[in-house]
């Protein structure tokens, strides 16, 4: 591999990296925004709120591992 091609193979993780932990950010965010909405305006019933953060949880752990893959979860002994 030439430098240019190392380069390029480290920028494209980087970038799929940071999308990742932007779409995280974006999660978190929605659904604290949501769940505080719901909460005041619903008298407390959060069941739409836990129904998007199930859904797009979902999501986020399929991102998670097409980024990371199984490499990060040494933690819970998987290998």
């Amino acid at each position: 591999m030439e430098d240019n091609d190392i380069y390029a193979e480290a920028r494209k993780k980087v970038q799929a990296k940071k999308g990742f932990f932007y779409h995280l950010l974006a999660y978190v965010f929605t659904i604290g925004l949501l769940y505080t909405i719901m909460y005041f305006a619903n008298g407390g019933d959060i069941f739409v709120v836990l129904i998007t953060a199930i859904s797009w949880g979902i999501g986020i752990v399929t991102h998670y591992f097409k980024v990371f893959g199984t490499e990060q979860l040494g933690f819970l002994g998987i290998n």
